[in-house]
């Protein structure tokens, strides 16, 4: 299975959920890529919704 982000394999089967950054069905993403990227979304959108939609603009060229 291809990363959604960096297209490289991910280093399991079932590879990681990428959401809030990709919605489609059946996108997944590396262990590098979901803590780089989907980890840090998600704990910005713990504290503040407007910055985490702010983050996915920014990274929507992923």
């Amino acid at each position: 299975m291809k990363c959604c982000f960096c297209k490289k394999n991910c280093e399991n089967e079932y590879g990681n959920n990428p959401w809030p950054l990709k919605t489609k069905q059946g996108g997944r993403c590396c262990n590098v890529c979901n803590e780089k990227y989907v980890l840090t979304a998600r704990m910005i959108m713990e504290t503040d919704i407007k910055k985490v939609k702010e983050y996915i603009k920014k990274k929507k060229n992923l």
